[in-house]
């Protein structure tokens, strides 16, 4: 769900609702901040990642198991870049590039497996 900052751009607007979602995890804002970024029905697709088929769920099942997911790594990285969008009317598609690095706590890391670096559209 995209809330309109006013005097943004619809561009604007679009790079802002990216950058709220590459927050979450990397602040640990799982409370207020979702609400920004996802309708209250969302469905996630990782699976390029090799998490299963995509699904479909309520935002809040969803945030609360990105939640846990987050919880195990010591810091995340995540940046969104290279924005392409097109907007019709109250449709927007947008396309970037994600560079997401995670490490893992020494005493839960099992080397040389203490990060990953995931990267996509």
């Amino acid at each position: 769900m995209l809330h309109a900052v006013a005097g943004l751009t619809d561009r604007e607007e679009l790079v802002e609702l990216l950058a709220r979602y590459a927050s979450m995890p990397d602040t640990g804002h799982w409370d207020e901040l979702p609400k920004f970024v996802f309708a209250d029905r969302v469905v996630w697709d990782f699976e390029s990642l090799g998490a299963g088929p995509p699904f479909e769920a309520d935002r809040d099942v969803l945030v609360a198991g990105a939640r846990t997911a987050f919880a195990e790594w010591q810091a995340t990285h995540h940046a969104i870049t290279d924005h392409r969008r097109h907007v019709d009317g109250d449709i927007a598609v947008i396309r970037a590039h994600i560079h997401a690095q995670h490490w893992l706590a020494p005493d839960v890391a099992v080397p040389p497996r203490n990060r990953w670096l995931v990267v996509g559209f």
